[in-house]
């Protein structure tokens, strides 16, 4: 029971709030109900709409009384749906077992997969008809039970699992002199991340479906894989910034990144995806050859990363690399990297946290300015990105001084090195950051439509968590898993899942040209899984063939680069 106290202390404000709905055409709030506790509350809801018929003290205990009634019923209302929920998910799962075997044993294999789709149409009209059966209180307590209920059941498989049998990423450094700090858990991230993309561009989903909730969990899931695009920039100027900071690169490196080599030090960055995104372009220009002058103009703004600052972003633009415009973004932040980090790595921990709140603050004047005159402006979409990479080159600067420390890595060692501090010394909101953000996401993305229109300016709430209301919450994830503190990071960084983080690049290029090909040889349309194993098998083949290369011709460069430097100087 002791255990189960934390889990009502954070279900049962969230349930009292939501239980609470306005209703514009009755003018009066409505208390939701469920169950044998009906017709209390509408009594109360009626002693409250006539307030005539009783005192003020009344009517502010039945208030009261509410508050903190509410609260136990939507637990009731919501244990029950889960409950039911919970029997029609089992019974679909032994229906698309069985029947799935039956297929495959049949040596039917797209039978199955039509078997499984069909089971699973059939329980989310089951679930959905059950559903509207509570109200939205016991809906919205239900999900949130599940998402934590989901995280305690991760904690426990990492539990179960025990300690990893590997030293920690700094030994391997000491031990194998790599030059890059390897981060496991940030590896998974970005594999996760370039997932949450394909399921953006690629599963069927539509904005008037998703916004009147008529197209099912997933497809609102998938609406909100465009929040990769933020989280991205965030991860790119954290991992440049916390790379440099603990001093896993070369001393020469220092020269490349003074302010006048800010072109040459963004070049050589760029040039680790560059060379995969040409090649994957010029594909698609090939494919979808047009002899329209315009498209290819297009296409060469896009070729030399300068397309993100004219082309619309809500219209694909030939030669349609899904949100290609993040590239172009991407080359101008790198440009802005190396004067921020400057900046921060030299600045107190008061500097660092004033960029924490500047750049959160930023998204309300920036919202009034999109809403209002800047809507799907290019160049301002670019400012309002920007305070998104800078978060995440503060929170580098941030982590390394409150959860890291210089240590000599062995007695005859004479230069000391950063390995992290003890569990107990790192911040809470870093030590269980993954957890805290994983329940958060999960609840915003299951509860809420970023397609629900924001009052007054009914304008989408989609921008505001774009263009960073959601800092804080990527800040405590990133954090999180860089600390491998947390249980989901210490589960996401083992080693069947750390490894395919290399896989994220390849994967996010070549989604549309294995699509294509998927389309033409089987007829499978959409996010089908002939689609997933070869867009699996494809990002194995473009890191090993295209990305590996280009990264080692990177190094190569950024050397010779550095040697070029100190000739000069000598």
């Amino acid at each position: 029971m002791l255990l189960l106290f934390p889990f009502v202390l954070l279900i049962a404000p969230a349930a009292g709030f939501s239980a609470l709905s306005f209703r514009p055409a009755e003018g009066h709030f409505v208390v939701g109900q469920a169950g044998a506790a009906s017709e209390a509350v509408a009594a109360n809801n009626l002693s409250l709409k006539h307030p005539a018929n009783q005192t003020w003290a009344g009517t502010f205990k039945d208030l009261g009384m509410n508050v903190l009634i509410q609260p136990a019923v939507a637990l009731h209302g919501g244990a029950q749906l889960l409950g039911s929920q919970a029997q029609i998910f089992g019974q679909a799962l032994t229906e698309a077992l069985l029947n799935g075997a039956a297929k495959i044993q049949d040596g039917d294999i797209s039978g199955a997969w039509h078997e499984a789709s069909h089971t699973y149409v059939k329980a989310s009209k089951r679930q959905n008809g059950v559903t509207r059966e509570f109200t939205s209180a016991a809906s919205t307590t239900a999900t949130m039970m599940l998402i934590i209920f989901v995280v305690l059941c991760f904690w426990g498989i990492e539990y179960l699992l025990g300690e990893q049998e590997r030293p920690s990423a700094m030994d391997e450094i000491f031990q194998e002199g790599h030059l890059v700090h390897h981060q496991p858990a940030i590896d998974t991230l970005r594999y996760v991340l370039s997932w949450m993309a394909v399921l953006y561009n690629f599963y069927p989903w539509t904005v008037g479906g998703v916004a009147g909730r008529r197209e099912g969990s997933i497809a609102n899931v998938a609406s909100w894989g465009i929040l990769a695009c933020p989280t991205f920039f965030v991860l790119s100027g954290f991992c440049h910034s916390f790379n440099k900071l603990v001093g896993n690169k070369e001393e020469a490196d220092t020269e490349m990144d003074k302010p006048r080599n800010l072109l040459v030090s963004a070049a050589v960055r760029i040039m680790v995806w560059y060379p995969f995104y040409v090649l994957v372009l010029t594909c698609l220009a090939y494919y979808f050859l047009s002899y329209n002058a315009e498209d290819w103009s297009t296409y060469m703004a896009q070729l030399f990363l300068i397309g993100g600052a004219f082309l619309e972003h809500n219209q694909a633009s030939y030669p349609y690399l899904p949100s290609s415009w993040w590239f172009s973004y991407l080359a101008v932040y790198l440009v802005a990297w190396a004067p921020m980090h400057s900046i921060l790595s030299t600045s107190g921990n008061s500097v660092v946290w004033t960029m924490f709140n500047m750049t959160f603050i930023a998204v309300f004047p920036s919202l009034l300015l999109e809403w209002c005159f800047m809507e799907d402006w290019a160049p301002f979409l670019l400012i309002q990105y920007l305070p998104s990479f800078f978060f995440g080159q503060a929170l580098a600067v941030w982590q390394v001084r409150n959860c890291m420390q210089k240590k000599l890595p062995s007695s005859t060692a004479t230069k000391p090195v950063y390995v992290m501090l003890p569990m107990q010394e790192i911040p809470l909101p870093v030590r269980f950051g993954v957890s805290f953000s994983i329940i958060i996401l999960g609840c915003v993305i299951c509860l809420c439509s970023c397609y629900d229109r924001v009052p007054v300016f009914r304008e989408y709430c989609l921008s505001f968590f774009l263009k960073g209301g959601m800092l804080p919450v990527f800040g405590m994830l990133i954090g999180g898993l860089a600390c491998e503190v947390d249980p989901l990071a210490k589960l996401v960084a083992r080693k069947p899942l750390s490894r395919v983080g290399c896989l994220s690049l390849s994967q996010y290029m070549l989604a549309l040209p294995v699509h294509i090909a998927v389309e033409h040889w089987t007829g499978y349309t959409g996010l089908s899984l002939p689609f997933a194993v070869a867009l699996t098998a494809g990002s194995v083949v473009g890191y090993f063939v295209v990305e590996r290369p280009s990264r080692a011709f990177t190094k190569y460069v950024a050397r010779r680069v550095n040697l070029t430097a100190e000739e000069g100087k000598s």
